[in-house]
């Protein structure tokens, strides 16, 4: 696992000084933002909190903060944190998820495009704090490419991002599996139009969480 990390983190450190917001998050220039944005107002409103665990450079946080209370973005690099889009309702906070201390409870918890980035302990921890950061009535979403027969493992170097990359896709039924475990209900949703998911052998779902009572 040593070695993945320094992959992932020699990865997103090359993109530190990529200029475009959008890019030096999403890597390409695509309308994805703009459907998660949709699919995430379905549930705010304008007394929310919201915490975005993994905000990148703040690309959700310019969208979502004119309709709601208050944003809590997370990222383990203060360089993107340093490039993200500040308003009086956001705070930021730089941390990775392990060392992270909140208080409160949040309406809506985001984890957009990185649990392949995290490993099974990594993730499990963060499933324990997540639950203790919701309400009753809260909502958590994880939005990710997953495997779709098989779990899916990339550790090479991509022409497409020109550096090594390593990325874990979960088979779809282990991750709904290892969320069932954590006492949490969930809905599978298709959020985007056929032509994002140009895999043959991975696909993107949001998947919403709830509690289970």
């Amino acid at each position: 696992m040593e070695n993945t990390e320094k992959i992932i983190d020699d990865f997103f450190r090359k993109r530190f000084d990529i200029a475009d917001n959008y890019i030096a998050s999403r890597y390409t220039k695509n309308d994805r933002g703009y459907y998660d944005v949709e699919f995430i107002k379905k549930y705010i409103t304008q007394m929310s909190q919201i915490l975005d665990l993994g905000c990148g450079t703040g690309i959700l946080e310019e969208p979502l903060s004119p309709l709601v209370t208050r944003i809590v973005g997370v990222d383990k690099y203060q360089e993107f944190i340093d490039k993200a889009f500040k308003a009086p309702n956001i705070q930021y906070i730089a941390s990775s998820f392990k060392d992270l201390q909140l208080e409160g409870k949040f309406d809506l918890i985001l984890l957009f495009g990185l649990t392949m980035y995290l490993s099974d302990e990594e993730l499990q921890d963060l499933f324990i704090k997540v639950a203790n950061l919701m309400k009753d009535k809260s909502i958590f979403i994880i939005k990710n490419q997953f495997g779709i027969d098989e779990e899916v493992i990339v550790n090479n170097f991509s022409d497409n991002l020109q550096c090594f990359y390593y990325a874990k896709y979960r088979k779809l039924s282990d991750m709904c599996k290892m969320i069932s475990d954590f006492g949490f209900s969930y809905d599978i949703v298709d959020i985007y139009p056929s032509y994002v998911n140009k895999y043959k052998n991975t696909h993107e779902y949001a998947l919403v969480l709830r509690k289970e009572k």
